[in-house]
């Protein structure tokens, strides 16, 4: 025995909002119009005091297509990857299956950082520019210590081909 194999519309989608407050408040109205079931919520407020939120939503399949529609009416898709729909005719979904949507809605985060993030770049930079002087006082020692004996091998030599091409001299006089 097996059952006829069915499409069930699934997804996540992901929205960029300007206003929290007013999209959670559209959203609610949608789940209530809709007759959705919220599975999961959750939000989370970031420092710069913008909102992140993330819904776990059933959705009967017949009203699939319209409810994504209307989600996307919340502001700027960012994101979306939903199986099943838009196939028309040629669709074997289920009308009396249920679906779930992964819904994401975010404010823009600002660009300007926390109050305690405001002198990040400096002291990183700052930070950066010494490790890079450190860096090239570390090669300048190194290649001291490397060329060194080379150098005083050399002024031996040197030294040695002078003093004796003197005496030579010294001595032809």
């Amino acid at each position: 025995l097996s059952e006829p194999r069915r499409e069930v519309p699934t997804g996540t989608m992901s929205v960029q909002i300007d206003n929290f407050d007013a999209a959670r408040d559209k959203l609610t109205a949608l789940v209530e119009d809709n007759d959705i079931q919220v599975q999961n919520s959750s939000s989370n407020q970031r420092r710069d005091g913008t909102w992140l939120a993330g819904f776990q939503l059933a959705v009967a399949a017949s009203e699939m297509e319209t409810v994504v529609a209307r989600l996307e009416s919340l502001g700027h898709v960012t994101h979306r990857q939903i199986t099943g729909l838009g196939l028309g005719e040629l669709s074997r979904t289920d009308p009396d299956a249920v679906g779930v949507i992964t819904l994401s809605l975010a404010e823009e985060s600002t660009l300007t950082p926390g109050p305690d993030m405001a002198t990040g770049a400096i002291r990183s930079s700052t930070r950066a520019g010494i490790a890079g002087l450190y860096r090239s006082v570390g090669f300048i020692a190194y290649a001291v210590i490397v060329a060194a004996p080379w150098i005083l091998i050399a002024t031996l030599v040197a030294w040695l081909v002078w003093r004796a091409t003197r005496a030579a001299r010294a001595r032809r006089e």
